[in-house]
């Protein structure tokens, strides 16, 4: 499969921040929140006044650039949609909180769209080295306190703008549109789900397969629970620190969503019928595949070492 599609590089992106704020528009104002681990600027974009506040991130994991997209879609909206500006509402925008991630992908995500491309030039970090989940996390078996300078970046905004509304723009790799929720709104879970049945994309009726989240409406579903995940003797399944919507929680009652929308679509992916395999036979083929992979590592990783 292969589409021509290209998502921007950190370097576009900030070039049309550079445009935005020489523009001067009395409306907008745009400020360092911090700095990335290579020393670049990280800035957030507010537009308007109003007694509410939404916070919009895009690029929470580099090779998830669509939302990159969609902040600039939604800056360009508000600023020439008066229906929008007339809301009790400021808007808050990072257009990539993790920029050195993204400048990382640009090697796929910079020419047309191929499995190929993206498997051989995709970068993510380790858990505990992305913005999006290296909050603060203390529990009585278990502290994390290694944000990254991405992540305090984050933590800055949130502190300026107290937002009452945060939203984490993601996407999988493949499977349908899905949503997770900090609190369950039947009336907005329900909404939440029928945009996703009409995105033409489908709904993802798993979410992330290895969070077993409570689902609230089909593709809708909780945040997962990460103290759950830790150990009395240690992180068991973690080893990061908090999410930026359970933070944002616990420190300003906000409201997170985080939408996921696939990379990659395919009409086989919505096609629900009998696969003729069972999960026992989906997880034989994946240890087998991982039994490959770690041999291969085993022979060549330590050339890597030093």
């Amino acid at each position: 499969m292969s589409e021509a599609l290209t998502f921007p590089t950190i370097e576009a992106l900030e070039h049309r921040t550079d445009e935005l704020q020489a523009k001067k528009l009395p409306n907008v104002t745009i400020q360092v929140i911090g700095k990335s681990r290579s020393g670049r600027d990280i800035r957030m974009i507010s537009i308007g006044q109003g007694a509410r506040s939404a916070l919009i991130l895009g690029v929470p994991h580099p090779n998830e650039p669509v939302g990159a997209l969609t902040v600039e879609y939604l800056i360009d909206k508000i600023l020439n949609d008066k229906t929008l500006q007339q809301l009790d509402i400021q808007w808050h925008f990072i257009k990539a909180i993790d920029p050195e991630g993204l400048r990382l992908n640009e090697a796929w995500c910079t020419q047309p769209l191929t499995l190929r491309s993206y498997m051989e030039n995709h970068f993510r970090p380790a858990l505990a080295r992305q913005p999006e989940y290296t909050f603060p996390l203390n529990t009585d078996d278990y502290t994390f306190t290694q944000s990254t300078p991405e992540n305090l970046a984050w933590q800055k905004a949130l502190d300026l703008v107290k937002p009452d509304f945060q939203s984490s723009l993601h996407h999988a790799d493949h499977g349908g549109v899905f949503h997770i929720v900090s609190d369950n709104h039947a009336e907005l879970s329900q909404a939440l789900s029928d945009i996703a049945a009409n995105s033409g994309l489908g709904v993802n009726p798993v979410g992330d397969p290895g969070a077993q989240a409570q689902p609230f409406a089909a593709g809708v579903f909780a945040f997962p629970n990460i103290n759950a995940m830790i150990g009395g003797e240690g992180p068991i399944g973690w080893s990061a620190g908090n999410s930026g919507a359970h933070y944002a929680k616990k420190q300003f009652d906000t409201f997170s969503l985080t939408t996921e929308v696939p990379l990659w679509h395919d009409a086989r992916l919505l096609d629900t019928s009998p696969s003729g395999k069972t999960l026992g036979d989906v997880l034989e083929f994946q240890l087998a595949l991982f039994s490959e992979l770690t041999a291969l590592l085993k022979t060549h990783a330590p050339s890597f070492e030093p």
